[in-house]
């Protein structure tokens, strides 16, 4: 017998205005699996997490939860109160059931951020860390990660790949982060233009299986296009619609026609064209002297972050810049 799913989405569909983004979606998760959400920017992933974290509710369609299921959400943009500390913002993770003060504590220790500093303060990576350390405060049944790995250091990415390698619940995460979904993923969900599909596949796999999608739908747009072609002559010999089996054979031709324009058809990729006059100088960016600080965490001076600073960047360069959170 199927093992039954710990939270699911059953015949969801969602649009906005006349327009849906999706329909009778179908997505489950398995007590203690991984898996990763992929598709294009824009195509209503954060959307999909959004509902079965129960922020928005659907059009149609039901959110399905195991009774006592405890679902922790990590939203991709952090959310602070005004004049909110990162101890207050961790202590606010249950409402119902208030954490305790040595709960507090241990999570912000586990993420290395004190509970005095104002959300107001943080850095990029410092927020995430305190989002971190709210979403993972008790360990849930399911954890829903939108884009987890945004501004971390190297050293919190590691940490956080090995605790979701450690940790019993389900987990569903959306990332670009293509190393840290490898080393996670256990299941592929992949959302393009509003069809979901499913397969037990690493990360890794994701570009072979869509590529052998996009070829498959490839051959069937080309079987429909030669049916259409013969549907069309068919037409032009202005038979009669009125009859009654030519009213069906017409019905056909309206399926077949949304089948057609149903088939995802594999992306184009963008050709950016860069002018002569573009092109001759390869300097992007010069920097001389620079030097910058932010106010010290005890409110008396400044801490300086760099001084006297220089660089020079070249087109087409790749340049990686390392360093813990909150270094500048």
């Amino acid at each position: 017998m199927a093992e039954p799913p710990i939270i699911a989405l059953r015949g969801v569909s969602l649009g906005y205005g006349a327009n849906p983004l999706f329909e009778d979606v179908e997505l489950q998760l398995l007590p203690g699996e991984r898996a990763t959400l992929v598709g294009r920017n824009g195509c209503g992933k954060t959307t999909i997490m959004k509902l079965m974290a129960g922020v928005i509710q659907p059009d149609a369609g039901e959110l399905f939860l195991q009774p006592g299921t405890r679902v922790s959400y990590l939203p991709q943009e952090p959310r602070f109160n005004e004049g909110e500390t990162a101890w207050e913002h961790v202590a606010a993770a249950d409402p119902d059931n208030p954490p305790s003060d040595y709960e507090i504590s241990a999570a912000l220790e586990r993420v290395g951020m004190p509970g005095a500093r104002m959300t107001t303060e943080l850095s990029g990576g410092e927020a995430r860390k305190v989002s971190l350390a709210r979403a993972l405060i008790r360990p849930p049944d399911v954890l829903l990660l939108d884009e987890p790995t945004n501004h971390l250091d190297l050293l919190a990415i590691q940490a956080l790949e090995d605790f979701l390698l450690s940790f019993g619940g389900a987990v569903l995460v959306i990332s670009h982060d293509r190393a840290f979904l490898d080393a996670i993923t256990q299941r592929l969900f992949w959302l393009e233009r509003g069809i979901l599909r499913t397969a037990q596949k690493r990360f890794r796999e994701y570009e072979a299986w869509a590529e052998s999608i996009y070829e498959e739908e490839a051959r069937q747009a080309e079987r429909l296009d030669t049916k259409l072609a013969q549907e069309k002559r068919w037409l032009l010999r202005g038979v009669t619609a009125r009859r009654k089996r030519n009213q069906g054979r017409l019905a056909r031709l309206d399926v077949m026609r949304d089948q057609r324009s149903a088939l995802i058809g594999k992306p184009r990729r963008i050709d950016l064209q860069i002018s002569e006059g573009e092109a001759k100088s390869r300097m992007a960016i010069e920097a001389k002297d620079i030097s910058a600080s932010v106010p010290a965490p005890d409110g008396k001076g400044k801490r300086v972050l760099f001084s006297e600073f220089s660089t020079r960047i070249l087109k087409g360069e790749r340049i990686g810049v390392l360093g813990p959170n909150g270094a500048g």
